[in-house]
């Protein structure tokens, strides 16, 4: 909880952050001088603000019926975590985030020329929703939470 007993921002972080960085409470607001006013009361003078906020996979403008589910920025009904499952020619790049991104997404994006082509075929659609729920058990396995599942 922060001072005032409002909740600690949604998400504190593991890594061990360099002394002279600090994470906290939301801002209230920042003066001219540099100044920060948190939620819980606290009043600090800052160099700079990272406003980490993570991202909420949401995704309003698709239709039910393609079966793209997000539960706890988990999509589902995705092969390799890349291609709708019923309708294949859906795609989607950069759903994963815990690694060097931006060479992977060059990669998915090659993945998704070379099935759009033709130069590779997609398992059948009970064989894609197999392999994502086999790999999605795996990662649990492992300790890793649902919203971490890409």
């Amino acid at each position: 909880m922060c001072r005032n007993g409002l909740p600690q921002p949604q998400k504190m972080l593991l890594s061990k952050l360099p002394v002279n960085v600090e994470q906290h409470c939301p801002v209230t607001s920042v003066s001219r001088d540099g100044t920060v006013q948190f939620d819980d009361g606290q009043e600090k003078k800052v160099d700079a603000i990272l406003f980490c906020t993570g991202y909420l996979v949401t995704f309003p403008f698709l239709d039910r019926e393609c079966g793209i589910q997000v539960n706890n920025n988990r999509v589902t009904h995705l092969y390799k975590h890349i291609f709708n499952t019923k309708y294949p020619t859906l795609s989607f790049i950069g759903l994963c985030s815990k690694f060097c991104i931006f060479p992977h997404f060059s990669l998915q994006a090659q993945y998704i020329a070379t099935v759009l082509s033709g130069g590779k075929t997609l398992p059948s659609e009970e064989e894609m929703n197999a392999d994502e729920d086999k790999d999605f058990q795996e990662r649990l396995s492992l300790g890793l939470r649902e919203k971490h599942a890409h």
